[in-house]
């Protein structure tokens, strides 16, 4: 009995409790690699609406230097493109949102199909223990798996937005 207790506990530690590393994690995700690069290319649109609004309210500001009836001629010009990179943001917006929520759940319902499957495939003996009861393992199938999507969507979205804006603001 000491034993499959030491065997089950060792499978409890290596398939719940440890962080999967990121190459790992990719690999589970590839199936959806679609998704992850729509997500992505939605990601760096969001990050090129700030730069490319600096250089049209720039262009604004220089209207204001023309004379009286040059002005609305050209306000009437670059008003719009506010209009249009507030639609392209909105696009962008909801793009990556979409495809990296989905490629995140797609993930987690993976995961967890894993997870459970590991746990089916313990000895009787693991049960018994009260840190694997049913609560506590339903509890840990239901939070470790999203924790890991989190991560995937959230965390990617922000960082491939911020390095292109970081990009987007260096070039101009």
């Amino acid at each position: 009995v000491e034993g499959v207790r030491e065997t089950a506990q060792k499978g409890d530690a290596g398939l719940l409790s440890s962080a999967p590393p990121v190459i790992r994690v990719a690999k589970m995700n590839s199936p959806e690699w679609k998704y992850l690069l729509f997500g992505a290319l939605g990601a760096a649109g969001v990050g090129v609406t700030m730069p490319a609004m600096s250089v049209v309210f720039a262009r604004i500001l220089r209207v204001y230097g023309e004379p009286c009836d040059e002005i609305q001629d050209s306000v009437r010009v670059w008003a719009p493109v506010f209009v249009y990179i507030g639609i392209g943001s909105a696009v962008c917006e909801f793009s990556k949102e979409f495809f990296l929520g989905v490629a995140g759940e797609e993930l987690t319902a993976r995961l967890r199909r894993l997870v459970f499957c590991a746990m089916l495939r313990q000895d009787v003996g693991y049960f018994d223990d009260s840190k694997h009861s049913t609560g506590v393992l339903s509890t840990r199938l239901a939070t470790d798996a999203s924790e890991v999507q989190g991560g995937l969507g959230a965390r990617l979205g922000a960082i491939i937005r911020l390095t292109s804006t970081l990009i987007a603001g260096l070039c101009i």
